[in-house]
């Protein structure tokens, strides 16, 4: 029997994999959007075609992160559960912050240097510059709040951080709410978040109290949970959705609805349709993404093959930003007149290098420290 030919095993290989290609895809997003800004001459870029609308689409990545998330984080739930009877809630947060938080402030110390470099010696700040309420941003990303009171300059890709504590925290809650009932804990997780969503939307919509852009986030956590969400009833009612009569059809054709989610995705992002809109007129989303996980994509993947790109997915979703900006402005200077996609080349290039590298160095010890602390 194949070292994949077990569902488990293959779907754990494909997550390994997607997670490096879901970094992978917010990485280059963000390099083509340095790009236009740069080719533009100003801090921020417009897409101005379809195409740039698709290049410049790294929420693409992010919800594939969510699904992920949900669907490992209850998988692992599941497993803890079948061995011991109880939730170990201790055991639970702390692993989740061990497997967060140490190579979270690692970026954000690599982006205060960074731009303290780039502001002090280098004087470049026409990509993604400093707001002026940097000391505020930058205490709200301490404490994981960036998604909330705005990311700290180079670092605002970090965002989704924010939102993924929240569910963190949110779904064993409710599970132990729901009498650790997963299908039970899903319907009740569904009407919070359809609930909070219209509350917050129409508090947006009618007077934003708080400000107009703590309202975006409030309704926006609750409608991202729902791919959260997805991925854990997935994982809940895996063997059921594997053995259903249309998921042979479904899995067959898995990459036409992939390729759905982002053609519709970049449609209404390219209209400038909102993202309640966005989501409601894409039906390809909450079937192309889970069967990106489930579906047989016919080949074979080797633990040892995807295991090193699972461990750059992190580092270099977290550290591309900084490393980017800094590279960027490091060249504008020294070679004002080279060409935008040249210094853009290189930038991506070498930031791709040292998350590699140095990132992945960091991201395996972590992990291996966050094992020492479980045993």
């Amino acid at each position: 029997m194949p070292p994949d030919s077990h569902p488990h095993t293959a779907v754990s290989n494909r997550i390994d994999l997607l997670r490096g290609g879901f970094a992978l895809w917010v990485f280059l997003a963000h390099s083509y959007d340095l790009f236009l800004i740069l080719r533009a001459g100003q801090t921020t870029a417009a897409p101005i075609t379809w195409f740039d609308t698709l290049l410049r689409s790294g929420h693409f990545g992010v919800t594939g992160f969510f699904f992920l998330s949900g669907f490992c984080i209850h998988w692992s739930i599941s497993k803890s559960l079948a061995k011991h009877p109880g939730f170990d809630w201790k055991k639970y947060f702390k692993a989740r912050f061990w497997r967060i938080a140490p190579l979270f402030y690692c970026g954000l110390l690599l982006a205060v240097v960074l731009e303290f470099v780039i502001l002090t010696w280098l004087n470049r700040v026409e990509v993604w510059p400093m707001p002026g309420e940097k000391l505020r941003n930058l205490a709200g990303a301490l404490f994981f709040l960036q998604g909330f009171n705005g990311g700290y300059g180079s670092y605002a890709p970090s965002w989704s951080i924010t939102y993924e504590i929240i569910y963190y925290i949110a779904w064993p809650v409710v599970l132990w709410w729901a009498g650790f009932r997963a299908n039970k804990a899903v319907l009740l997780s569904l009407g919070i978040a359809f609930g909070s969503m219209a509350l917050f939307y129409g508090l947006w919509k009618w007077k934003p109290v708080f400000g107009d852009a703590i309202h975006i986030v409030l309704w926006q956590i609750p409608l991202a949970s729902l791919m959260w969400i997805l991925g854990a009833w997935c994982r809940q009612n895996f063997g059921a959705i594997l053995s259903h009569k249309i998921f042979p059809a479904l899995s067959r054709w898995w990459w036409v609805f992939v390729l759905g989610w982002i053609a519709a995705s970049t449609t209404l992002s390219f209209l400038n349709v909102s993202l309640l809109g966005r989501v409601v007129l894409n039906p390809f989303v909450w079937v192309g993404v889970p069967l990106m996980v489930l579906a047989d994509w016919r080949i074979s993947l080797k633990p040892s093959g995807v295991a090193w790109f699972a461990d750059l997915s992190y580092p270099l979703y977290l550290m591309h930003g900084p490393l980017l900006v800094f590279l960027a402005s490091l060249l504008r200077t020294k070679f004002s007149s080279a060409p935008a996609w040249m210094v853009v080349l290189i930038s991506s290039v070498v930031t791709f290098m040292i998350a590699a590298t140095a990132g992945v160095t960091l991201e395996r010890f972590f992990l291996n420290l966050r094992k020492r602390q479980a045993s």
